[in-house]
């Protein structure tokens, strides 16, 4: 087959191939600055170590209250009551060159004597490994769910018997601020206006009361500030309760 091609179209193709080329050595050159990263970066992780430990035990026994004291911050909720821990989730602790992925199982002790010989005991006992998580992770939850299941807890202490098992607290909004500072708003959601009212109690107290014990674990959580405001939809007209500031 002949393809006839005038001498401006050949010019033209010229032109493209030369620009071709030339966005393919760029490219070229571009892998191979990403592949000494990506070598740098693995030679960087050659003598890490890590270690991933399930805690197991009876529903109550203090699994969640143990990881929070083995990583130094409060991101698996705890309360009083027993089955806060619904859902598996993983804790992270960075020491040096060494990983500890604490995993929280559904089932409250005080810190107690002997945490930080537990700790060390883990530390020591890691094998070298790629770490599994960022040095800066602390949890594999989002921190919209870390919100909730924290509001969650501290509903469960403060409500009589079943009745914070029957409401669905959802994260509406979590925000960072610039200044490192966090906004959050939180909707519980109740099956009845009966029992919105319940858990709101007398001139807002309940809840109010609730938003402040929540707002002080977030604080610890997150190492920043934090605003919570707890939203409670009556007649599908929300309610909002902001903490009152002494």
């Amino acid at each position: 087959m002949w393809i006839c091609i005038s001498k401006k179209a050949a010019r033209a193709g010229a032109q493209i191939v030369r620009q071709v080329s030339n966005f393919a050595d760029d490219l070229g050159e571009s892998l191979i600055e990403a592949k000494k990263v990506f070598l740098n970066d693995q030679d960087n992780k050659k003598n890490v170590k890590s270690l991933k430990i399930a805690i197991l035990g009876l529903p109550n026994a203090g699994k969640s209250t143990l990881i929070n004291h083995l990583i130094g911050r409060p991101v698996c909720a705890t309360s009083s009551k027993i089955h806060t821990t619904r859902k598996k989730a993983s804790a992270i602790f960075c020491l040096d060159d060494t990983q500890l992925v604490f995993i929280d199982t559904p089932g409250l002790v005080g810190r107690g004597d002997g945490v930080d010989d537990l700790r060390n005991y883990f530390l020591d006992s890691a094998k070298e490994r790629t770490w599994e998580y960022n040095k800066k992770t602390y949890s594999d939850q989002t921190p919209d769910t870390i919100v909730q299941e924290i509001v969650k807890a501290k509903f469960l202490d403060d409500l009589p018997q079943e009745l914070p098992y029957l409401v669905d607290v959802v994260a509406e909004h979590v925000e960072k601020c610039e200044d490192g500072s966090m906004n959050v708003v939180v909707n519980v959601n109740c099956p009845s206006a009966r029992i919105a009212r319940m858990i709101i109690g007398r001139s807002g107290e309940r809840v109010k009361k609730v938003a402040k014990e929540a707002e002080q674990v977030l604080c610890t959580t997150f190492t920043t500030a934090v605003r919570l405001k707890i939203a409670i939809p009556i007649k599908e007209e929300p309610l909002a309760l902001e903490k009152q500031r002494f």
